[in-house]
């Protein structure tokens, strides 16, 4: 940024600082009000709509196939495509982990004012490539399936059969 344009930028920051609202009451009120009304709506929602339990889980059966949870499928999909034993700590702990940290460190090395992603490549890059590797591994088995289908078959259960 060039002196005069960061000059002119404090210089309007000032002017607007002066005329406008200070952000406690004002911005913590509507904040505070708005969280409110979303944690009102999903409680509301509970209560009417309540929680699908399923049937009681059966220790006797050996039909199970244990499955993770959607937000590890990435990780499921990491450990089936990786074999050799000694690289699984690897797959398991140290991709995962290098993965965070870069993004975590996201905003300390792109640390440019603009707010355009076209002229922000490194942070663009970044979420399109973080995107881009999770998103799929995180599908159900790892491939995109057709949203076609009334019931995906990573939802179906043996012991419920088709619907």
């Amino acid at each position: 940024m060039k002196p005069a344009d960061k000059q002119a930028y404090l210089e309007e920051y000032e002017l607007l600082k002066k005329k406008g609202k200070p952000f406690f009451p004002y911005a913590v009120l509507k904040d505070s009000a708005m969280a409110l009304i979303v944690v009102g709506v999903i409680i509301l929602m509970s209560v009417v709509l309540g929680a699908e339990q399923g049937p009681k889980a059966d220790p006797t059966t050996t039909t199970y196939v244990p499955r993770p949870e959607w937000y590890f499928f990435f990780l499921f999909e990491l450990l089936r495509v990786i074999k050799p034993p000694e690289l699984v700590p690897i797959a398991t702990i140290g991709i995962p982990t290098i993965c965070m940290v870069l993004l975590l460190l996201l905003p300390f090395y792109d640390r440019g004012p603009e707010r355009n992603p076209a002229r922000r490549p490194i942070a663009t890059t970044a979420g399109y490539q973080e995107s881009c590797s999770s998103l799929p591994a995180t599908m159900p088995d790892g491939r995109w399936r057709s949203l076609k289908t009334s019931s995906p078959t990573w939802i179906v259960w043996p012991a419920f059969g088709p619907p």
